[in-house]
């Protein structure tokens, strides 16, 4: 008498596995799927961790903040200097309208 053994292969597909699985059993399809699930629920290493993304997150808020307020500092400045521009051109403007000895002449004469 003779005996045969048969193997049942099955096909097992999983989202977290890119091809389908095949083994003899569904048990080692099943683990399979679990070492897969494990490796893909593993924190790659250039991505930080929740605490380190934390003080990541502060460290750009205080800068954020430092540059607004540089910048506030710069507008400030900058409004201070054009308001001084704005009174220089109007004194150039009078010195060129204006006529130093035709006054001259008029403070001898005394007219008005």
């Amino acid at each position: 008498m003779r005996t045969t053994k048969h193997i049942r292969i099955s096909r097992v597909s999983h989202p977290l596995v890119k091809k389908p699985i095949l083994s003899t059993s569904p048990f080692q399809a099943l683990s399979r799927v679990l070492e897969a699930a494990r490796k893909s629920s593993v924190r790659p290493p250039n991505v930080p961790s929740a605490e380190q993304h934390a003080a990541r997150l502060n460290e750009l808020d205080v800068a954020r903040i430092s540059l607004a307020k540089a910048i506030r500092d710069a507008e400030n400045s900058l409004a201070g200097k054009e308001a001084e521009l704005a009174a220089l051109k109007e004194k150039v403007r009078e010195f060129e309208e204006s006529d130093p000895a035709h006054d001259h002449q008029r403070d001898i004469d005394g007219t008005t």
